[in-house]
């Protein structure tokens, strides 16, 4: 088969040899899971020397469990940039929920601060307000919430590269059906499909922004009289 650097699109041979692998090299005309190592690097793209390293230590320690910091820091984002998108949705469902309580007691707050400015001086001497402005239920809630927002992120940081590893060879065996027969296309195919995606990223903080911008204005007119 050809050689890394005669594939379209060019394959540095670096990733096949890293330094993140624990391990002797991956030869470039393995399979994993069936499919060739040199198709995974493709659809992977940005840092591939680090996830090759990773699948090869998944299959060979025969678990599910390593560590992926850029998920553990940013779960949400991480899964954007590497285009899996079902589990951005569950992981950013997951996240709101959380944040729900502590949310709630924003604009109890808040409500409660407009209503009685005086409040704003015992909130900043004692982080507190009275139990009939924020229920103790709402800060117990909000304590759980952030409990499980580090469990989730913990869990995410475990389970990432497993996951990643299924997302690419499952895209990889969907395009191939969709590309019979034309290996070039199904390599351009791999690169454009694959990779990662700063792009969504960008968009995702430019619409969380959009929306403290809407919140704030909609809280401005409701709060203050």
């Amino acid at each position: 088969p050809p050689s890394p650097g005669e594939q379209q699109p060019p394959v540095d041979a670096g990733v096949f040899y890293s330094q993140f692998s624990p391990y002797v090299g991956i030869a470039p005309d393995s399979t994993m899971d069936g499919q060739p190592v040199m198709d995974i690097a493709t659809f992977v793209g940005p840092n591939a020397a680090y996830y090759m390293a990773r699948f090869h230590f998944l299959r060979l320690q025969r678990t599910k469990l390593s560590w992926n910091w850029a998920a553990a820091f940013f779960p949400v984002e991480w899964l954007l940039y590497r285009k899996m998108n079902r589990p951005f949705w569950i992981v950013l469902a997951l996240s709101l929920l959380l944040a729900l309580p502590y949310l709630a007691l924003f604009f109890l707050t808040l409500r409660a601060v407009a209503a009685d400015p005086s409040l704003l001086e015992t909130f900043l001497n004692s982080y507190a307000l009275p139990d009939d402005i924020c229920p103790p239920i709402l800060l117990y809630l909000a304590n759980i919430g952030s409990v499980l927002s580090l469990v989730l992120r913990v869990v995410m940081a475990f389970l990432a590269n497993h996951l990643y590893s299924r997302h690419v060879i499952h895209s990889i065996e969907k395009i191939r059906m969709e590309c019979p027969g034309d290996m070039l296309y199904y390599r351009f195919e791999l690169s454009k499909k694959g990779g990662a995606s700063p792009l969504r990223v960008v968009l995702f903080y430019a619409a969380i922004l959009l929306l403290t911008i809407a919140a704030a204005i909609l809280l401005t007119v409701v709060l203050i009289p």
